[in-house]
């Protein structure tokens, strides 16, 4: 990362050789603006780990965030899911992943039936049923068309 961004992972409880690595980044390199936001970025994450990337404004965080759910492909480097490169396993690896941003991941113009039925659709098929019964889990009861 840049001088003013670091990236740290805080290892979870249990013995070493049952913790598989999950997550690697192994030389990763991005330039925006011809500016480069980080080089040589190497890191792994293990079950039960906590990755923790910080910095100020412009310092390349929401960009190694995109990167590593495939949002961005404008970088060098490797990125592997469970030893294995991203590229060669998207359904394994995108159905692990959640990202959730710093914007807001609601269409104002959707319904709540429609926005969830969108966000669903990038994972896996859900029926009415079942989004009606979330929209009643969460106390939205009756504004499923509003």
């Amino acid at each position: 990362m840049t001088a003013s961004a670091e990236i740290s992972t805080e290892r979870g409880t249990g013995s070493e050789p049952e913790r598989v690595v999950m997550l690697r980044a192994q030389d990763l390199f991005c330039v925006r603006d011809d500016r480069i936001l980080f080089q040589s970025l190497n890191f792994d994450v293990r079950g039960g780990d906590i990755l923790q990337v910080k910095g100020s404004n412009g310092s390349g965080k929401t960009t190694l965030l995109r990167i590593l759910c495939g949002l961005n492909q404008s970088y060098e480097g490797t990125i592997h899911w469970y030893q294995e490169r991203i590229e060669e396993q998207t359904e394994s690896f995108y159905g692990s992943l959640l990202f959730i941003g710093h914007r807001v991941g609601v269409n104002k113009v959707l319904t709540p039936v429609e926005n969830l039925r969108w966000s669903c659709s990038l994972q896996k098929q859900v029926s009415d049923k079942e989004l009606y019964t979330a929209l009643k889990e969460v106390g939205l009861h009756g504004f499923e068309e509003s």
